[in-house]
């Protein structure tokens, strides 16, 4: 059966794919150093940055939250059918 002129050898495809999986690499790479810079930039020690993070009030919305799901789901009662076996 012959080939197909339009359709590329499975070596073409891989090295196609090789190279996108380089350039994802590189990708990644940059977005990591950025990710990097910024948690460094985000880490000031407390005593320079003049705030006291203790006085921050306790957020308690994913408590909240819960419950709120829990109570909803509470509501809703199934009939399940009778085991016979």
């Amino acid at each position: 059966m012959p080939r197909r002129p339009g359709r590329p050898k499975m070596g073409d495809r891989v090295t196609a794919l090789e190279a996108s999986v380089e350039e994802i690499k590189g990708t990644l790479g940059t977005l990591m150093q950025q990710l990097l810079q910024r948690s460094n930039t985000n880490n000031i020690p407390e005593s320079s940055a003049g705030l006291n993070r203790r006085d921050e009030p306790v957020r308690e919305e994913s408590v909240e939250a819960s419950t709120m799901n829990e109570s909803r789901l509470a509501g809703k009662k199934v009939k399940l059918p009778l085991f016979e076996g």
